[in-house]
């Protein structure tokens, strides 16, 4: 029996090859951006991450079809560093098991300094965060939720 089929392997784009695919990945990120309140454009994520402010991954099969796309966002405090998920989409339902992308993240997130990964976004998140464990065993806790009341 062959277990490729569920492979997936996930990586940072270059600020070259965001350009290069920028027209696969925009309708992505747009899609996720659908379910924010408007606080960036896919443009805005683009600039960011060329200016390597932001990081656009990708998330491709074992026959290198895209998957995933994810944008995460190192956001520093005065106290300490976090990898906040700024959105998460799969592409066509194909990623069901997002272990193995968090773990990228995770080590990607050590590997800049920071102490935690951060989503912030729906209740539905705690549904697809509940399952993921950290290489150390930890799972995603809720510290609060954020509530805006526009003026």
């Amino acid at each position: 029996m062959n277990d490729t089929p569920d492979k997936y392997r996930s990586f940072v784009l270059t600020a070259q090859n965001v350009i290069r695919y920028w027209t696969i990945l925009e309708p992505h990120i747009d899609r996720a951006l659908a379910h924010g309140i408007g606080e960036l454009t896919s443009f805005d994520i683009c600039k960011l991450a060329l200016n390597n402010q932001a990081q656009i991954w990708a998330t491709v099969d074992h026959n290198e079809k895209l998957s995933c796309v994810t944008v995460t966002k190192i956001i520093v405090t005065q106290n300490t560093k976090h990898l906040h998920i700024v959105c998460l989409t799969s592409v066509d339902n194909t990623v069901r098991n997002m272990r193995d992308q968090f773990h990228n993240l995770e080590d990607f997130a050590k590997q800049n300094g920071c102490k935690s990964l951060q989503v912030w976004g729906r209740k539905g998140w705690e549904r697809k965060l509940k399952p993921l464990k950290s290489r150390s065993g930890n799972s995603f806790k809720t510290l609060y939720y954020v509530f805006d009341q526009e003026l």
